[in-house]
């Protein structure tokens, strides 16, 4: 008895709980048939708006796509390929022509730098030049001045050595002596040295330090030779070669002038 009753307690909830899962449901299977439905009618519509197409249609289509998505895909490589290179070629082209701008800019410049380098050479050549030319005109007229001022010296010494022999009149045997000695065999005539032979002494020596050693021998060869005698020998006692060599030279001018 208790058994049954459990049964159709069971059998109760059971139906209890279709029901309700059936009211809660159908509604729900209902709207999706009816949007099922809805979507299946619009598919009609549509496909019969557009015109049918054959099967060869379609096949060429396809063929057509298929060639043309080869042709892109087979050249697409070359494509970018020569791109590059135009690419390439282009920056060549254009550092060629900035390395080509740069060369020549240089170029300007060193031919602007080496032409004022060569006026300034011009320049300092005509400078040198002028400053040669003056130096020569220097040491003509220096060299002319010791000369006038070596005769005027030999001038004066000889006014004064003429007055100091008036004033002392030397005895006819030396005198004699003195004014027949050669000049070839130099004697000192006089013990004692006057500051004329003194000043004498000197010119000569600035003369031959000078270089005027030729002058040295001219202004001797136009003094007496017992004053040339006096000169020597003051001379050779301060430079005995010195003396020795204008001797000499003052022989080889007499010879060469000849017996007057």
């Amino acid at each position: 008895m208790k058994t049954l009753l459990v049964a159709l307690c069971t059998a109760g909830c059971v139906f209890a709980l279709a029901s309700a899962w059936s009211d809660i449901l159908q509604p729900q299977v209902e709207a999706q048939k009816r949007a099922a439905a809805s979507r299946e009618t619009a598919a009609p519509r549509r496909s019969s708006s557009r015109p049918a197409r054959s099967v060869t249609e379609t096949n060429e289509d396809d063929e057509t796509r298929q060639l043309a998505h080869t042709r892109t895909k087979s050249q697409r490589p070359d494509t970018v390929a020569s791109e590059i290179a135009a690419a390439r070629i282009t920056s060549a082209t254009e550092l060629s022509a900035d390395v080509e701008a740069l060369l020549r800019e240089r170029a300007d410049a060193v031919q602007r730098h080496e032409a004022r380098l060569t006026m300034r050479q011009e320049s300092l050549r005509m400078i040198y030049d002028d400053i040669r030319a003056e130096q020569a005109a220097v040491d003509d007229t220096r060299r002319k001045a010791t000369e006038e001022l070596a005769v005027a010296e030999l001038s004066v010494i000889t006014a004064s050595q003429l007055e100091a022999d008036r004033q002392s009149e030397e005895p006819p045997i030396h005198r004699h002596r003195a004014e027949t000695a050669s000049v070839k065999n130099v004697v000192p005539t006089a013990a004692t040295e006057s500051p004329a032979v003194r000043a004498a002494v000197l010119m000569i020596r600035r003369l031959v330090a000078q270089g005027s050693r030729d002058t040295a021998v001219n202004q001797l060869s136009h003094l007496k030779e017992r004053e040339a005698a006096k000169v020597l020998a003051a001379l050779e006692k301060e430079d005995k070669p010195l003396a020795t060599a204008l001797v000499i030279a003052l022989q080889l001018s007499k010879q060469a002038a000849g017996p007057n």
